[in-house]
């Protein structure tokens, strides 16, 4: 029995947990084809190729969602594994 195994090299992504003035967290819609539905999901985007400030790829999330903060704090990675079989 042979195994294929394939690799998917990915830049990494972002995630913002926004509070509004009145501790209210937001949420954007997205439509999302594997389940043919729209979904509240936190912002959240990929980073560009060589990108590593996190930071950097929030506030342009946080500005492509309209939304600006007094404060950004970074929380640490989370990393993740995806397997098909």
């Amino acid at each position: 029995m042979e195994i294929l195994q394939q690799v998917v090299e990915h830049p990494g992504g972002v995630t913002i947990a926004a509070l509004t003035d009145n501790d209210e967290l937001l949420f954007v819609r997205q439509f999302r084809y594997p389940y043919e539905t729209v979904l509240l999901e936190l912002p959240a985007g990929k980073l560009d190729p060589g990108e590593n400030q996190p930071l950097e790829a929030a506030k342009r999330i946080a500005g492509r969602n309209r939304r600006c903060w007094k404060r950004l704090y970074f929380f640490g990675n989370i990393l993740s594994q995806c397997r098909i079989l």
